[in-house]
């Protein structure tokens, strides 16, 4: 349930990215919006008893996610049916203030635009990738490793070509040539995992992982639980100590036949 809530949440912010909201007022109403569809997420969610309370903050509309919605737009009356992983309603008062954190109009202003934190991490790849983290490094390994990662983050393989004739190591026509090679290569595979169907590619090898591991867990049932194995060394002392209280007093008494 925790994958299908962390899914959702990312939908509800996702449909209502506006990259064009731009005054105080347009973001607001973006903002608001986009709190809506996550507390939507959330109501949706839970076996609320009564039906008005649970799909209030559901989108309207014949093309809404929401099956009560849509009926209600289409003019179908179609019954609604609770799925496996929706939660009773004690879980509600635990999981809003939860939410209310993750709705906060700071974090979602920074998600209006619609950026990700991909460029983040593929900065951070390019660093680790020149100064490992399993070696230890000195902190000029370190500085010089995350200088060249944002100079070919920010300006490509050829950003290189200026430091070295600042050191003035002039760059032939090879050197030119595979700079300009791992621009287009970096440009391509960019352009192709930006694509719909690489996404769905994506997302069907996660869910296909999860599966998975589901099924091993229903399989090996629980493999780690917290302090069992203390409690298993406690009782397996415990046993142990009563087996030797037991065989010390018949030790004495043959050692008192045998002095005898």
């Amino acid at each position: 349930m925790i994958d299908k809530l962390q899914k959702y949440y990312g939908n509800a912010i996702r449909r209502c990215v506006d990259k064009k909201a731009k005054s105080k007022q347009e973001v607001e109403d973006a903002v608001k919006r986009m709190q809506c569809a996550i507390k939507g997420v959330l109501y949706h969610s839970v076996k609320i008893v009564v039906e008005k309370k649970r799909h209030q903050y559901c989108p309207d509309g014949e093309s809404s996610w929401c099956s009560i919605k849509r009926d209600k737009a289409v003019g179908t009356n179609t019954p609604f049916l609770d799925k496996s992983h929706h939660l009773d309603p004690v879980f509600l008062e635990f999981l809003i203030p939860l939410f209310d954190r993750l709705s906060e109009k700071k974090l979602l202003k920074r998600c209006l635009p619609g950026l990700s934190q991909n460029a983040n991490e593929s900065v951070n790849s390019l660093v680790w990738n020149r100064c490992p983290k399993h070696r230890n490094r000195g902190i000029k390994s370190v500085e010089t490793a995350a200088a060249s990662a944002i100079m070919q983050f920010n300006i490509g393989a050829a950003g290189r070509h200026g430091v070295m004739k600042e050191l003035e190591i002039s760059g032939g026509y090879y050197t030119k040539a595979g700079s300009g090679k791992k621009n287009k290569k970096r440009v391509k595979q960019t352009n192709a995992r930006a694509q719909k169907k690489f996404k769905e590619a994506r997302q069907k090898i996660r869910q296909a992982k999860l599966v998975e591991e589901a099924r091993l867990k229903a399989l090996e049932g629980v493999t780690y639980q917290s302090a069992a194995f203390n409690e298993d060394n406690f009782n397996g002392s415990r046993k142990r100590k009563r087996k030797t209280d037991k065989t010390t007093p018949k030790e004495g008494k043959s050692k008192q036949t045998r002095k005898e």
